[in-house]
């Protein structure tokens, strides 16, 4: 009668404890902790990684010609940088792929010299639920892709400068700035600048703002095919997550 059995074995607790809590706090903020200037990179232990993010940013403004290396101006105000460090996870939450976003200080831009205009239209959260809803419900076909980086695709039409990341300036040109050709991220204008452009480009394959469609589904994969060519959009695949 004394035997012990799964239902009248003593359980034993699985939190854990309460001496080991420090520990597990230090590892995780040491992991996912996004440094917020250059040098907390530099004492990131990440750093080798971190910097290397940067490098590929830099490497893909470039060929993208997003800018030009020109003498400073006299009398043109010239925006710092500032640089967002930021890693992306897979639906386990494991790290992926750590990323760099050079930004201009678009707060310090002047209204009616720099940029007018700011306003863009983004989809309503309520919006993307309900198509999440009906794609469910009747079992649709869904893919999702990524712009990168979305802002530098599109023309800038404002006389803009700014300064060249500091430590990663082009060698030789290192009292040179940079003229922007294309809009980037920080500037005020940046997202109205992106809608812009794709309102623009899928005006011209045919589409139009907030009007029920027929469309076939091989005119479906050449719309996907045009903006593929048009701005490098990365297939992602079935969606399982959305943010």
């Amino acid at each position: 009668m004394n035997e012990t059995t799964s239902l009248t074995a003593r359980r034993r607790s699985e939190r854990i404890s309460a001496r080991h809590i420090g520990h597990a706090m230090i590892a995780l903020t040491e992991v996912i902790r996004k440094p917020l200037n250059m040098p907390e990179v530099r004492r990131s232990k990440q750093r080798p990684y971190r910097r290397d993010a940067l490098k590929e940013e830099l490497a893909a403004l470039e060929e993208n010609d997003t800018f030009k290396l020109v003498d400073a101006p006299e009398n043109d105000l010239v925006l710092d940088n500032t640089v967002q460090f930021r890693v992306k996870v897979g639906s386990d939450g494991a790290i992926t792929r750590y990323n760099a976003r050079v930004c201009a200080r678009g707060d310090r831009q002047v209204y009616e010299i720099q940029y007018l205009e700011t306003y863009a239209p983004v989809a309503a959260p309520a919006t993307v639920r309900v198509f999440l809803v009906l794609v469910a419900k009747f079992n649709l076909h869904v893919r999702q892709g990524d712009v990168p980086p979305a802002y530098v695709k599109a023309e800038l039409r404002e006389r803009v400068f700014k300064r060249q990341v500091k430590g990663f300036e082009k060698a030789g040109h290192e009292q040179k700035i940079r003229r922007l050709r294309k809009a980037l991220y920080g500037l005020k204008q940046a997202g109205r600048a992106w809608h812009m452009d794709i309102d623009r480009f899928l005006k011209s394959l045919g589409l139009n703002t907030a009007r029920a469609s027929t469309t076939r589904a091989t005119r479906v994969e050449e719309i996907l095919l045009a903006l593929s060519r048009q701005y490098a959009v990365k297939d992602l695949g079935t969606p399982d997550q959305f943010l």
